[in-house]
């Protein structure tokens, strides 16, 4: 029966990954497994052989789920204070005795700066609940990508100024999509590529029209990432061995919720890398409505 199965799955390709099912086994029950499978065809054989591997990812499946909860609980919980806070430390930098005194209002301003990041924290927590439950919502309308790309640079050279932030194409274009989560990614991967080229002093954003998508690059040239690393960035949580050795904070989650925004698009994120001299990150959008 299982034979069968598979060979129904391998009809059209020649192998699957990571397909995962639950079945309820007689001995050890309910399980949570993934199945790999590659077809091998055999010199003067009819009937071809199939490799079969079956990893049992039931109590991963469960800690996972344990860490969505914590997610969820930990990002409502700290919503509501949070934004309390946010509001009576805009109150005190308005009051008269605050005003007047320097030490004062610059202490609010370092604390408000401090509840920014954290407020930032809390609605990524949120976004990777909202990924990974499925409730992650567009609302996609058409708008010009280039509008939105200049605002974006813009706010950057306004606010950094330890890199020029360079737009370096005028190329316009329309497209469909959800325009404040496009603009979460633009934010996310220009601040990462400040960041991670801290010896550096230019980041280039640009893009090009390529058949029915566009392709918008993100270029620094900074500390770049090790080829053994490269594969494991989008992972949600995940930082590079010298992030976690190094300074620079990060909880290793901007990567991972912008890659399932832009799949949610329909468009992908991928990105070029050489160690010491920079990294690009790319990323597609369909043009026309899908």
């Amino acid at each position: 029966r299982l034979r069968h199965l598979l060979k129904s799955i391998l009809t059209h390709k020649t192998f699957f990954q990571d397909f995962e099912i639950e079945h309820d086994f007689p001995i050890i029950g309910k399980r949570t497994v993934l199945l790999n499978a590659r077809m091998l065809v055999q010199k003067n054989k009819n009937n071809p052989m199939i490799l079969l591997a079956i990893e049992d990812v039931t109590e991963k499946k469960h800690i996972e789920r344990q860490k969505d909860d914590f997610i969820s609980i930990a990002s409502h919980e700290l919503k509501t204070p949070v934004t309390s806070m946010k509001a009576y430390t805009h109150l005190l930098q308005k009051h008269p005795l605050i005003t007047n005194d320097k030490k004062a209002s610059y202490m609010l301003e370092k604390l408000d700066l401090q509840m920014n990041r954290l407020t930032e924290l809390v609605a990524s927590f949120m976004n990777v609940y909202k990924i990974r439950t499925g409730k992650l919502r567009l609302k996609k309308q058409r708008f010009q990508l280039e509008e939105l790309i200049s605002e974006v640079v813009g706010n950057f050279q306004y606010t950094i100024s330890s890199h020029i932030v360079e737009h370096t194409d005028d190329v316009k274009v329309k497209v469909y999509a959800d325009k404040a989560r496009i603009h979460q990614v633009l934010v996310n991967l220009i601040s990462n590529a400040i960041k991670y080229s801290p010896d550096a002093d230019k980041v280039k954003v640009s893009k090009k029209i390529d058949k029915d998508k566009v392709v918008v690059s993100v270029q620094d040239f900074g500390m770049g990432i090790p080829k053994e690393e490269q594969n494991r960035i989008y992972e949600r949580f995940f930082r590079t061995k010298r992030n976690r050795e190094g300074s620079i904070p990060g909880l290793g989650l901007g990567l991972f919720i912008s890659t399932e925004i832009i799949k949610q698009h329909g468009g992908e994120l991928w990105m070029k890398s050489i160690e010491g001299k920079g990294s690009t990150f790319y990323f597609s959008l369909q043009i026309k409505p899908t």
